[in-house]
């Protein structure tokens, strides 16, 4: 994620609830990626910034629906894997967009969702919070990948940075917004 993208995108859904006559709060971490100058360009968007060093504990991705996504889409892939060896093909970058969007699309349900949001603390509802997680041990047996365990591949991205680190250069030009708004406008 890149601050580029995150405001394209949110400058998008802005315009089309402005359109629907909608008002929407969107919640997210204090990650480089999310500006907060951004806040002044909405008009039906209002964001609510997590308290820092809080994401692991208040964000409903972090509470089970970003792991679940994950662990339905390798097991996907896995199955996937099993068959190209069968038929001698190969993995492409298009394969994985599109088992990603199968696992997010059926296998990643309302009812994981709801519960990841009643973990996070959006809820006074009393649901039961357990998430259902696919189990890949078959396929992961019929791989057979020497040196690598079940739990190496589910975790492979775990220290993966998925977002921009400041550059000085962007450090400034938000100070510098801060201070004189008017000059970037």
């Amino acid at each position: 994620m890149t601050s580029l993208i995150f405001e394209k995108w949110l400058l998008d859904i802005d315009q089309k609830t402005s359109q629907e006559n909608r008002k929407i709060i969107l919640f997210v971490d204090n990650c480089t990626a999310h500006p907060r100058t951004l806040s002044t360009k909405l008009k039906s968007i209002t964001i609510a910034y997590f308290p820092p060093n809080t994401t692991s504990k208040l964000q409903p991705m972090n509470q089970g629906i970003i792991s679940n996504l994950k662990v339905y889409y390798r097991k996907r892939i896995l199955n996937k894997v099993i068959s190209n060896l069968e038929q001698r093909t190969t993995i492409t970058l298009r394969d994985c967009i599109s088992e990603v969007s199968k696992a997010w699309r059926s296998d990643v349900t309302s009812e994981t969702i709801k519960k990841c949001f009643f973990k996070a603390g959006f809820t006074n509802e009393n649901i039961e919070t357990d998430i259902e997680i696919p189990d890949v041990q078959r396929e992961w047996e019929l791989v057979h990948c020497d040196g690598v365990t079940l739990q190496d591949y589910l975790k492979i991205d775990e220290d993966i940075a998925v977002y921009e680190s400041p550059t000085e250069e962007s450090i400034v030009e938000e100070v510098r917004k801060k201070e004189n708004p008017d000059e970037f406008e």
